[in-house]
């Protein structure tokens, strides 16, 4: 039997059209957190990585029972471990990627990389340090980002800037066996005057790996540094550019690599595609309305690519909006939708996803702000996108926190979503219906099994259905608290003794869920004592009260 609880206490899910729905959604039962990466297997499993000082490492299974936390600590003085990547390998044990820093008024100053394998049943296979400086100190700020990839063979390739113990400083790429095993690190400390490097992001595929940065603070530029998976550098490349933020090698070796240009008072996306020998063939620049910011860049399946974005509006306030662009392997737009849903604050994007089937999500931070007339607050959102730029749905969470942001996509095996936001790590499981099969809602809904802490509830099954949500709640209460299963049963606890429940159940096909049955009631046997020993507080004070008046 599986099952999962949804926390739907302050949480409000806008829904602009019927096309999708939530199965679950689910935190770490931790104090202030914060979700940093998130990756789903083959069975719909999640791994989830939580910053709490140190890395916490959380399991769940597809219905969001977690199944296990691992935690990883330094015994360094003053020391924290921050958690940047998660990667599964050929036998879909977790990999979490990270560092060890000191905590400054600048930022992290990271000290040594870390890996941790960990079987799938949590259990710790090696932790391995790699020491150095990894923090570049450039205009009153750290900058520290640790990325990287991982072949099919399970070889672990680290990108990151600063110097590894006994190597240069410059742009590092390490190359870590299965087995934990360093098996080489290169360095490419380029021609930058200021001895300034970073990495933003990196990029793995069959034979080739690069990565994308800058190597000059003051002036800026986008530099990148491609080589085969054997250590030799093929090429490497300054252009012009304020950092390059993400890049993508295409199977034929040509690579593209996404920067961005100040033209104050505006600036523009730049998108370069270099060959394999590192020629540049191309260099389009596009105004998108305002003063634009790339992000990430994202293969599609028909091998056009997807850029994220975000800018301001032409002539209008400083509030800076989304932007998804699709273009194509030429450089040339074939869509452009700017996400302005919220006129008072910003509307940030943080992940970009695009499935076999040609769709895009996009998560991170804007309006609408679907439950109150605070205007100017933001929430989580996540927008769908069809093959040609239409957006098919939009989810805004409203939560108590308005700064909750959308900060990790993964695609679950079949047509779910899993979206993660940073605050305190929240996972939401999308079900997104492509399908038209309809479904009923479910019947012969009853309970048995009666006791003074816990009931099954049973119902029939309906044709089409793939999965039941149940919710029951103290009659009379306002919250509904939600499991999810694929059973036609579930039994729930802990409950209270002595006190009456309402239950139901509804049923999701593939065009959606059918709504929920009529609400019945049982009582669980046993006595109440939270009521009892309230009349009995209530008798002493009333017999207090009395006495004090006569």
């Amino acid at each position: 039997m599986k099952k999962t609880i949804l926390f739907y206490l302050f949480i409000l899910p806008f829904i602009s059209r019927a096309d999708f729905s939530i199965d679950w959604m689910k935190m770490p039962d931790l104090a202030a957190n914060l979700g940093t990466f998130m990756i789903v297997d083959s069975s719909n499993n999640v791994y989830t990585t939580t910053l709490d000082n140190d890395i916490v490492l959380e399991k769940r299974d597809r219905f969001g029972n977690k199944l296990w936390r691992a935690t990883s600590t330094t015994s360094v003085a003053l020391n924290h471990e921050y958690p940047s990547k998660i990667f599964l390998d050929p036998q879909s044990n977790p990999v979490v990627i990270g560092y060890q820093y000191v905590q400054s008024s600048s930022g992290r100053i990271s000290n040594s990389l870390i890996i941790l394998k960990y079987d799938q049943s949590g259990n710790l296979i090696y932790k391995k340090n790699i020491d150095g400086s990894y923090s570049p100190y450039n205009n009153s700020r750290f900058w520290t980002n640790l990325t990287g990839a991982m072949d099919p063979n399970g070889y672990l390739y680290l990108a990151t800037a600063g110097n590894v113990n006994g190597y240069p400083n410059g742009m590092n790429i390490i190359k870590v066996d299965p087995a934990g095993n360093t098996l080489r690190v290169n360095t490419d400390s380029f021609p930058s005057t200021s001895n300034f490097h970073f990495i933003s992001n990196m990029f793995l595929n069959n034979d080739k790996v690069g990565v994308t940065g800058v190597t000059s603070y003051s002036q800026a530029n986008s530099t990148t540094w491609v080589m085969d998976t054997s250590g030799i550098t093929l090429w490497d490349s300054i252009n012009v550019g304020v950092q390059g933020r993400d890049l993508y090698i295409d199977n034929s070796g040509n690579t593209y690599v996404l920067s961005w240009v100040s033209n104050l008072p505006l600036a523009d996306v730049l998108l370069y595609k270099y060959d394999s020998l590192g020629n540049l063939m191309w260099t389009r620049q596009y105004d998108l309305g305002g003063y634009d910011i790339s992000s990430k860049l994202k293969v599609c399946i028909d091998g056009n690519l997807m850029i994220m974005a975000y800018s301001t509006t032409t002539g209008g306030s400083n509030y800076v909006d989304w932007q998804t662009v699709k273009v194509d392997t030429s450089g040339t737009i074939i869509w452009q939708d700017r996400y302005d849903e919220h006129s008072q604050n910003d509307e940030i994007p943080n992940d970009i996803l695009t499935d076999n089937l040609g769709n895009t999500f996009v998560t991170g931070i804007g309006g609408p702000f679907p439950g109150g007339s605070t205007l100017s607050a933001r929430q989580m959102v996540t927008v769908k996108y069809d093959p040609n730029g239409n957006r098919e749905w939009v989810s805004a969470i409203d939560t108590i926190n308005e700064y909750l942001t959308g900060v990790n996509i993964a695609k679950g095996y079949d047509s779910s979503l899993f979206v993660m936001g940073d605050v305190n790590t929240l996972i939401i499981h999308y079900l997104d219906h492509t399908g038209r099969d309809p479904g009923t809602v479910p019947t012969g809904v009853s309970v048995t099994s009666i006791t003074n802490n816990s009931a099954l509830i049973t119902w029939n099954v309906v044709s089409n259905a793939y999965l039941y949500h149940v919710e029951y709640r103290i009659d009379s209460s306002l919250i509904w608290l939600t499991y999810s299963t694929n059973q036609t049963q579930l039994q729930i606890d802990p409950l209270f003794a002595g006190t009456v429940y309402e239950y139901r159940v509804e049923a999701i096909c593939n065009s959606g869920p059918t709504g929920y049955s009529s609400i019945p009631h049982f009582t669980t046997t046993g006595v109440d004592i939270v009521h009892q020993v309230a009349t009995i507080l209530r008798m002493i004070l009333l017999i207090s009260f009395t006495s004090e008046h006569y």
